[in-house]
């Protein structure tokens, strides 16, 4: 009678270790977004330092102009100047209203790819940064849409 109650345990142990080893063969296989959500805390460092981000891996700091649209006049030549020392130089001239030049200063902060300007008076301006190009945003940081969308982005100076 031992005999038989070892080889009947022997038999449920295999059963069940058989079991467990198959069920991992049919689990569902992840989706290519289950895969890319990767826990970061594991990755070392060097594979860290090599995401991209608009703050590393576009060379954003320059001189931007173009024309914004304006309600009450032809347009606004504008001119925003980014500096490698988060300081930003912005000048304005209403065309077709007045030929001052209005200029404020201040500084600014990139938080993934939207630019922020703080002015002097604590004022901010919202911009998507692109490639050679920083789009002007609404208030709460969405893209402008509509037909006038394209009259929202300043060009990157190039050559300077």
């Amino acid at each position: 009678m031992r005999k038989i109650n070892l080889n009947l345990s022997v038999v449920i142990f295999s059963f069940i270790a058989l079991a467990i080893s198959g069920q991992s063969c049919f689990q569902k296989k992840p989706d290519a977004l289950t895969r890319d959500a990767i826990d970061e805390s594991a990755l070392p460092d060097s594979m860290l330092r090599d995401r991209h981000t608009a703050e590393n891996s576009l060379d954003f700091e320059g001189k931007y102009t173009g024309i914004l649209p304006c309600t009450d006049c032809e347009g606004i030549r504008t001119e925003i100047i980014l500096n490698d020392n988060k300081t930003y130089h912005k000048s304005e001239v209403y065309l077709g209203k007045s030929d001052t030049l209005t200029s404020e200063e201040g500084k600014w902060v990139i938080h993934g790819s939207i630019v922020r300007l703080r002015n002097q008076l604590n004022a901010t301006q919202l911009y998507f940064a692109g490639e050679n190009y920083i789009q002007q945003l609404d208030s709460t940081g969405k893209k402008i849409t509509g037909e006038m969308a394209e009259h929202y982005i300043l060009q990157k100076a190039t050559g300077l």
